[in-house]
This record gives C-alpha cells, structure tokens and sequence, in this order.
C-alpha cells in the first residue's frame, strides 16, 4: 500500500478506502483486511482499463450569467484519454496539515452512502474530482475545475444511479455531479 494519507471506512464498514501519499486509492476488505484493488489516478490508464467512452470527463464551464452571479455548468470533454489533467507544480518540500502530513497524493475519499462511489480529491490535482464506481472498479467520472475543490458532500438521501454529490471551489458556487445528469 505504501505510506498512507487518509482513510474512510464505508458507511457498512465493509470495506476501507485508504488514500496514498503516492497518490493511489487502495480498497480492503473489512472482514479480512486483504487488499481488493490499487485505483491509480491515471486517466490515460484509465480509459484503456474501462473504455474511454464509459468516463464522463466534465469541465467546469461558463454559461451565461451575470457579473455577479456567474452562470457556471459541466461540459462533457471529448477524446477523454487525451485530457490533461491539471497538476499543481510541487516545491522541494511538500506543504503539511496541521498535523504534520505532507499535503501530497490522495487527500479527501468520500463513499456514496451507499457505497456505489468514491470521491476522491488527490492533492497534486486539486482542480479535479475523481469518483470511481465501486461496481466495476474503474473511474466513472472527473470533474475539472478553475480553482481547487474546497469540500465535498454526498445527498444521503439518493442511492444508486440517483446518488448525488455536492462540491464547493473558491467560487460561490455549488456544483453537482450524478450520473443520470449525462
């Protein structure tokens, strides 16, 4: 697994999504602790392991509006496997958390509650959210941004295709992912 960053038990607590300073998400098992998969946050890879056509890549998109209130919307991209997903430039030394962590890899993992999903944050990205569906192990979607994603939030209240998840950036906007909005 190498070093870890983070770590978040599914809502059942039968599996533990563990984020890497190496920028992996690591699924276990709960009842035997084995290790299930290694998702790297790769999209060229992942578009070869899924089909580049079963990854909604969106883009954060003005869309209208007014000066002070921004009409902001996703975009799907095409030729997912070409994007390049924006990485901040590292400094010689990492930043680090209030606890002395360095501010690198995996840094927020989030389960749908009912664990079809995970969201992920990973900080040498910090524009963009990962979320793979747990059913086939593989990315569903990545959500570009201008500025970097603040906080994350599944509604609690939608399950499956119907599951919902809210992200806040620097903008004072509220943005929505589910993946029956195509």
């Amino acid at each position: 697994c190498g070093l870890l960053r983070c770590v978040s038990p599914s809502p059942s607590s039968q599996f533990f999504a563990i984020g890497g300073l190496d920028g992996s998400l690591n699924l276990l098992g709960g009842a035997n602790m084995k290790l299930m998969t290694c998702l790297k946050h790769d999209l060229k890879a992942a578009c070869a392991e899924a089909g580049e056509t079963e990854i909604e890549v969106l883009r954060e998109e003005f869309s209208g509006g007014s000066h002070t209130v921004p009409g902001l919307s996703y975009t799907r991209l095409a030729n997912a496997a070409s994007i390049k997903v924006p990485e901040e430039r590292l400094a010689p030394e990492p930043a680090v958390d209030n606890d002395g962590v360095p501010r690198q890899g995996v840094g927020v993992v989030l389960w749908s509650p009912d664990e079809r999903y995970i969201a992920v944050r990973h900080d040498g990205m910090p524009t963009a959210v990962w979320i793979w569906d747990i059913g086939t192990l593989a990315l569903r979607a990545l959500l570009l941004h201008r500025s970097p994603v603040r906080s994350l939030a599944w509604d609690t209240t939608a399950k499956g295709e119907a599951s919902r998840l809210a992200l806040s950036t620097a903008d004072p906007i509220l943005f929505f992912w589910s993946p029956l909005e195509k």
